[in-house]
């Protein structure tokens, strides 16, 4: 399964269902925890980073999870509970882009984000204006 389309099935909910419903029983349920959904989440996208054209593998999807203990299953039943709860799901996706920062900073790769800029460039983006925001006149 590519990285890509783990992306799309998990965040379509999120984004057709944001506004949500109320909010899911953790205990009723049979979903993993927050905290290991996002370990396994990190875990695969420092894998699909790794790869030629950021592809990953089901070998190396199944063996990373089986690594942690958990299942394609596990992911899917996360997101089928925790999907419509749309403050939730921005918190997971923030700490996953943190945990990804904070590796990148570990392995030397200075930066502020995907859309951010670096200390690298001088704080400067793609196109050479600096990383402010511009108002709209």
């Amino acid at each position: 399964m590519r990285f890509v389309t783990l992306l799309m099935l998990v965040s379509t909910p999120l984004t057709s269902l944001a506004c949500g419903g109320p909010e899911p029983d953790p205990a009723a349920t049979d979903a993993i925890s927050r905290e290991r959904f996002i370990e396994a989440y990190f875990e695969l996208r420092k894998v699909g980073l790794r790869s030629r054209g950021m592809d990953i593998t089901l070998d190396s999807r199944d063996s990373v999870l089986a690594e942690l203990g958990l299942t394609e299953a596990d992911l899917l039943t996360f997101v089928d509970v925790w999907g419509d709860d749309g403050e939730m799901m921005i918190s997971v996706w923030e700490e996953v882009d943190s945990l990804m920062m904070e590796s990148r900073r570990a392995q030397g790769e200075v930066g502020e984000g995907v859309y951010g800029s670096s200390a690298e460039d001088g704080g400067r983006n793609d196109d050479g204006r600096d990383g402010r925001r511009e108002e709209p006149s």
